[in-house]
């Protein structure tokens, strides 16, 4: 009877390592799958995919930098808008500034060097 209760309780060490087993095995391979599922899901996203993802994420940054810009320096947008302006009214002021002084030059031409 000693002899069959040590052979039980062999048996049930037996059955519990084996459930262990199986379990560690039933985890390692869902694991595997899993993984073996991302690695698909990234070669899936290859080539026209990858780009259009690349493109989206350079335009976000783009609209986050400018968001930011404007919110460092309230008005910017005012002010780049307002730059042809200003270079125009410049340019103007240097053709008016240019012929004031050819007619100056012209009028010391015409006065005696004497004086």
């Amino acid at each position: 009877e000693k002899a069959l209760l040590e052979y039980r309780r062999q048996a049930d060490e037996k059955k519990t390592h084996a459930e262990k087993v199986e379990k560690r095995m039933a985890r390692s391979s869902i694991h595997t799958e899993e993984v073996s599922g991302l690695d698909k899901d990234k070669k899936i996203i290859s080539g026209e995919e990858q780009e259009r993802k690349i493109m989206g994420y350079e335009e976000a940054m783009h609209k986050i930098k400018g968001s930011y810009r404007s919110f460092r320096y309230p008005g910017s947008s005012t002010e780049v808008l307002l730059q042809g302006e200003t270079q125009k009214h410049l340019e103007k002021l240097k053709f008016d500034n240019e012929k004031s002084l050819l007619r100056l030059r012209e009028e010391k031409a015409k006065v005696p060097s004497g004086i």
